[in-house]
C-alpha cells in the first residue's frame, strides 16, 4: 500500500514537472527547495522513527525533487544550484544517499534512452563528481568479466540442471571421460542435447570481444577426439555446427562475429543459432516430430539433400498464398464486425443481411459499405468481369449472374472453402513473398494471435537462413528449385520478422531476451502463459543469478535485485517511465499479445478496436457549442440575402457580441482541426471528411 501511494504521488508530481510551465521553472524549483532537500535527506538518514505518513511524504517529495534534478542534468543546465547539488551528493556518502544517486542515474537513463556505458561517454567530461564512481564501478565490473556485456541464450529455465552439469564438466581439468559420457547421453535426452549446444553458443559469444583468438586445440578435440561420438549423437550436421561455433564460422558467413558489430546484429545471430540448436535437439527424441522432421529424416538422420528433403515436408509458418481465401476472410471479418456493432439496424433495411459472390463459377466474394445496399461497381480480381451495382440497390445484370447470399449461408460457404483448402497438403517452401508484403497483422485463420504466426515464421526462416549460409541450400537451389528471387531472401525475412516481433514488445530493445526464453520453452512440452515484460525480467534475473552478477550496478539499474544494506528503501525508488513512453500504447500491446483476449477482456478489446473513433469525442463539445450558438444567434434573425453577403469576419470583429463569438470560434477551430475522422456518415452515404481551409468564411 505504501509503495502504491508513493507511485501515485510521484506520478502526479512528475506530471507537473513535465508541464510547459514546469519545464521552465525546474531550475527555480531546485533552487527554492534545496534547503528542504538537504533537510529531508538528513531526516531519513538520522534513523529517527517515522510513522507511515511521514515516510510516504518524505520519499514522495525526494523522488519528485530527484526527478527534477535528473531533468535539469539531461538538459545540461548551468545554474548555480546544480553545483550545490553536485557538492552535496559528492560529500554525502551514506547508503541512503547512494539510493538517491542510483535513482537519479536510472531516471537519466530512462529519459535519454541510453545504456550506462553510453551515458558514461556523455558525462565523463562533465564536472559532475558524484556520478563518476558509478561509472568506475560499472567499468571495473565489466573488466572483471567482459563476457557479461552480452546476454547470450542460456537454458536458464528448462534444461537448467543439465546446463550446470555441462558447465562443471568443461571447467574440470580431467574432463574427457565425463564429456564423452555426456555426449553419448545427448543421443537420447533432448534437454541434455539442447543444453550441450547452448554451452557452445555461449562459448561462441566470446568472439564479440576484441582480440579474441580461436582455440585451435579445442577445435581439434571437438573435431577429432570426440568426432565420432558427436556425429552419432548430433549427426554430421550437428558436429559441423559445433566446429563452426568454436571457430567463429567462415570469414564471409552471416554468423561471423567481430567486436565492432552492433548489439542488435549480435542478438539476431545468437537467436538464429539458438533456433538451430533447438531443431538439432529434436533428434534426441524417441520419435520424430513435425519440428524434428525439418532437419532429419524419419530415421533421425541428416538427409543427403536438404532441398529435396524440404520439398517432402510441411514447413510451419507459411501462409497460403490464395487471394480468394484472403478476400473471403476479409469479407467475413468486416461483415461480422458490422453485425456486432449493429450498424445495419439504424438503417432499418435488410440490405446488410447479404454477402455477394461474383458467380457460381467464380468464388470471389464482396460486400457493400454503408447500409449494405449495392451502390458501387468494380472489376472482379479473378475473372475480370464487372461486379457490383449500376445504381442504388440495382445489381448489374450479366451472364453468369451475381449471387446474393444471406450472411449465415455465406459464412458457412466461406468456412467450407477454407477448410477444403487447409486440408490440401502443401510441401516445401510454397509461399515466396517479398518482405514488403509482411505485416504485423499477418496470420492464418486458425491462429488466435498474429504474434504466434510471426514467431513461427521467425523460427522457420532463421533455420532456413542457417541452411543457406552453410551451403546446405545452395544459391542454385534457391533460384532454380525454390524459385526464390534473391539470395538474401531467408535472411531478409528472418531480420524483418525480428523487427516485427520487437514491435509487439513494450521494450523493443530487449525483445531478444523474450525470444530467448520462448526458445527455451520449445524444449518443454508446453509454453508458459506469461506476459512479454515478465518473461524479459525473469530471464535477466535468472541470467544475473546464474553468472553471480547480483551485486552489479546494472542489475540494480534494471531493478532485478535489491540490497537494503547498500541501497536502503530502494524498493520505493522505482523508475518512472510514463514521461518517455505512452502507457496506453503499452497496454494495447499487452492486450494484443494475450491469447483469446476478446473472450477474457471483451469490453477492453471492443474499446481498443475503436479507440481512434472515440478519441474524437473530446473535440465535439466546442464544435456543437459554436454551432448551437450560431443557430440561436442568427436563426430567424437574419435575411437570406444578408446571410449570403455577410462574412463571418463581421461577427468576429464588428458585431456587438464579437468577444463571445471570437472565443467560441477559436475553440471551434482548434477542435475542428484536431479531428482525425476520415469520413462521416449521413443516412446511407459516407462522404469523405476533409479539412478545407477557407480564406473567408460565409455565414451560409
Amino acid at each position: 500500500m505504501v509503495i502504491a501511494f508513493v507511485k501515485i504521488s510521484n506520478l502526479q508530481s512528475t506530471k507537473r514537472v513535465l508541464s510547459d510551465d514546469g519545464r521552465d521553472k525546474i531550475d527555480q524549483q531546485l533552487t527554492n527547495e534545496y534547503p528542504h532537500f538537504v533537510e529531508n535527506v538528513h531526516t531519513i538518514q538520522s534513523n529517527k522513527k517515522l510513522d507511515v505518513g511521514q515516510m510516504i511524504s518524505l520519499v514522495a517529495w525526494l523522488k519528485y525533487y530527484a526527478q527534477m534534478y535528473a531533468f535539469a542534468l539531461n538538459n545540461d543546465s548551468r545554474e548555480d544550484i546544480l553545483s550545490d547539488l553536485n557538492k552535496f551528493l559528492t560529500n554525502t556518502d551514506t547508503p541512503f544517499c547512494s539510493t538517491l544517486k542510483l535513482f537519479i542515474v536510472k531516471q537519466i537513463l530512462q529519459i535519454c534512452k541510453l545504456k550506462l556505458e553510453d551515458l558514461r561517454d556523455i558525462y565523463v567530461n562533465r564536472n559532475l563528481l558524484w556520478i563518476k564512481p558509478f561509472f568506475q564501478r560499472s567499468r571495473d565490473q565489466q573488466t572483471t568479466n567482459v563476457r557479461q556485456t552480452i546476454i547470450p541464450p542460456m537454458p536458464l529455465f528448462q534444461c537448467r540442471p543439465q546446463f550446470l552439469r555441462i558447465r562443471q564438466v568443461f571447467n574440470n581439468t580431467d574432463r574427457n571421460n565425463q564429456l564423452r559420457k555426456i555426449i553419448q547421453e545427448c543421443n537420447h535426452t533432448q534437454e541434455l542435447s539442447y543444453a550441450f549446444l547452448c554451452w557452445f553458443i555461449e562459448y561462441y559469444s566470446r568472439f564479440t570481444q576484441p582480440n579474441t583468438e580461436i582455440d585451435a586445440d579445442f577445435i581439434r578435440i571437438i573435431q577429432h577426439d570426440f568426432g565420432q561420438d558427436l556425429i552419432k549423437s548430433f549427426t554430421s550436421f550437428g558436429h559441423r555446427f559445433l566446429i563452426d561455433l568454436c571457430s567463429n564460422f567462415s570469414e564471409k558467413s552471416y554468423f561471423r562475429l567481430h567486436s565492432t558489430m552492433l548489439p542488435d546484429d549480435i542478438h539476431k545471430r545468437l537467436l538464429a543459432l539458438n533456433i538451430v540448436a533447438v531443431f538439432i535437439s529434436f533428434k534426441a527424441q524417441s520419435e520424430i516430430t513435425l519440428l524434428g522432421n525439418i532437419l532429419f529424416d524419419n530415421q533421425r538422420q541428416m538427409p543427403n539433400s536438404y532441398v529435396q528433403h524440404l520439398s517432402t515436408i510441411c514447413l510451419p509458418g507459411l501462409t497460403i498464398s490464395n487471394i480468394i481465401i484472403s478476400q473471403m476472410i476479409y469479407v467475413r471479418t468486416r461483415v461480422q464486425e458490422r453485425l456486432d456493432q449493429r450498424i445495419y439496424e439504424k438503417f432499418k433495411v435488410d440490405y446488410g443481411k447479404f454477402i455477394y459472390q461474383c458467380s457460381k463459377e467464380c468464388p470471389w466474394m464482396f460486400y457493400f459499405e454503408d447500409c449494405g445496399a449495392p451502390t458501387t461497381k468494380s472489376i472482379c480480381s479473378l475473372c475480370q468481369k464487372e461486379i457490383g451495382a449500376k445504381g442504388y440497390n440495382d445489381l448489374i445484370v450479366r451472364d453468369p449472374p451475381q449471387l446474393r447470399i444471406p450472411n449465415p449461408d455465406a459464412f458457412q460457404k466461406i468456412d467450407k472453402y477454407i477448410n477444403q483448402e487447409n486440408q490440401t497438403i502443401r510441401f516445401g517452401y510454397h509461399d515466396v513473398k517479398n518482405i514488403n508484403e509482411s505485416s504485423l497483422g499477418d496470420k492464418p485463420d486458425h491462429l488466435n494471435r498474429p504474434v504466434s504466426f510471426r514467431f513461427i515464421h521467425f523460427l522457420t526462416h532463421g533455420l532456413l537462413q542457417f541452411l543457406h549460409d552453410r551451403n546446405y541450400l545452395t544459391d542454385d537451389d534457391l533460384k532454380i528449385r525454390l524459385k526464390i528471387p534473391t539470395n538474401t531472401h531467408f535472411r531478409d525475412h528472418f531480420e524483418n520478422d525480428y523487427d516485427l516481433l520487437c514491435q509487439t514488445s513494450i521494450d523493443p530493445q530487449q525483445c531478444y531476451i523474450w525470444l530467448y526464453k520462448l526458445l527455451n520453452h520449445l524444449v518443454d512440452d508446453e509454453f508458459t502463459k506469461k506476459t512479454v515484460d515478465n518473461e524479459i525480467t525473469e530471464y535477466k534475473k535468472a541470467h544475473a543469478e546464474f553468472i553471480q552478477k547480483q551485486q552489479s550496478l546494472e542489475s540494480f539499474i534494471d531493478e532485478l535485485f535489491e540490497n537494503e544494506e547498500h541501497y536502503p528503501l530502494l524498493n520505493f525508488f522505482n523508475i518512472t517511465t510514463f514521461h518517455t513512453s505512452n502507457p496506453l500504447d503499452e497496454f494495447i500491446l499487452k492486450i494484443q499479445n494475450l491469447p483469446f483476449a476478446e473472450k477474457t477482456y471483451p469490453v477492453s478489446t471492443y474499446l481498443l478496436k475503436r479507440l481512434d473513433d472515440y478519441t474524437n469525442i473530446q473535440h465535439l463539445y466546442p464544435i456543437i457549442t459554436f454551432s448551437n450558438y450560431l443557430i440561436e444567434k442568427l436563426n430567424h434573425r437574419i435575411k437570406r440575402i444578408d446571410a449570403v453577403q455577410t462574412k463571418m469576419i463581421y461577427y468576429l470583429t464588428q458585431d456587438a457580441d464579437q468577444d463571445i463569438t471570437k472565443k467560441l470560434f477559436e475553440d471551434f477551430l482548434d477542435a475542428w482541426y484536431a479531428l482525425t475522422l476520415k469520413e462521416v456518415r449521413y443516412g446511407c452515404q459516407t462522404p469523405k471528411f476533409e479539412h478545407v481551409v477557407s480564406i473567408v468564411v460565409s455565414i451560409v
